[in-house]
């Protein structure tokens, strides 16, 4: 397959991208297997899809966007560098000034939210995203109270965003949730030594000092570690119970 093919393969993908898993897989595939040969190209290709597509379709491929940079493979650091530099015009087109633009704007908060849990983009990055979408819900709250001129949405249009809506909160909710299967014994637990205060220090230090800028959390990991009491037994019968309830919940039906 060339160059020309790869696109066009990617392009047909894309413009028929939903918020099923399925759709969503088909893309974050294709990008994938090219990822070595021909990223920059696709990439061009993603940032002129984003430009055409409506307002909903848009938010499938921020989505899709954050399938492909939760991935374990070692193509998500080639493509998180190009989503990070486009980062800003990506969210301006989710969330563009425009009257209907305040239909993405709760849903792309979300996302925002769940990178900076993830560290995948600089905090500083996200934290400044996130406080331009709320300027901008003002903003826009302002223009849809002019019901004259906003445009509005077939029944069909309404129906179809709900139901894509409830996938792509759903599967936000699961990748938020959902933990690996552990395979930790009582007897491995009790084997582990409370580190001493020293280890405990560096450890922070290591830990959060990846961000300089991430003071706010600096401080309260530093409150939370010092509430903190001695590991012992009773912790590790708590931490088993806990386990065995959430390998229940996620294997139940």
């Amino acid at each position: 397959m060339d160059g020309f093919e790869i696109r066009m393969n990617l392009v047909g993908h894309l413009r028929k991208l939903n918020a099923s898993l399925s759709s969503v897989k088909r893309v974050v595939g294709c990008l994938n297997i090219h990822a070595q040969t021909s990223a920059g190209d696709l990439w061009k290709c993603l940032m002129g899809e984003f430009r055409k597509g409506s307002l909903n379709h848009r938010l499938n491929i921020l989505y899709m966007l954050d399938d492909l940079l939760n991935t374990g493979s070692s193509e998500k650091s080639v493509y998180q560098s190009y989503a990070s530099d486009s980062l800003i015009d990506i969210i301006n087109m989710v969330v563009p000034e425009e009257r209907n633009g305040i239909i993405n704007l709760l849903s792309t908060l979300q996302i925002l939210e769940s990178w900076k849990i993830k560290r995948i983009f600089d905090i500083d990055l996200l934290n400044n995203l996130q406080a331009d979408l709320e300027s901008k819900r003002e903003l826009l709250s302002h223009k849809t109270q002019d019901t004259d001129k906003l445009e509005r949405l077939s029944t069909k249009d309404i129906l179809r965003r709900f139901e894509e809506d409830r996938e792509r909160h759903k599967r936000l909710r699961e990748d938020i949730w959902v933990l690996p299967i552990s395979n930790f014994t009582k007897e491995d637990a009790m084997n582990y030594q409370t580190p001493s205060p020293e280890v405990k220090q560096q450890f922070a230090s290591n830990l959060l000092t990846f961000n300089d800028n991430n003071k706010s959390l600096d401080i309260e990991f530093d409150n939370r570690w010092d509430e903190i009491s001695d590991y012992n037994e009773d912790d590790v019968e708590e931490m088993l119970d806990d386990l065995n309830s959430l390998h229940r919940a996620q294997f139940v039906n």
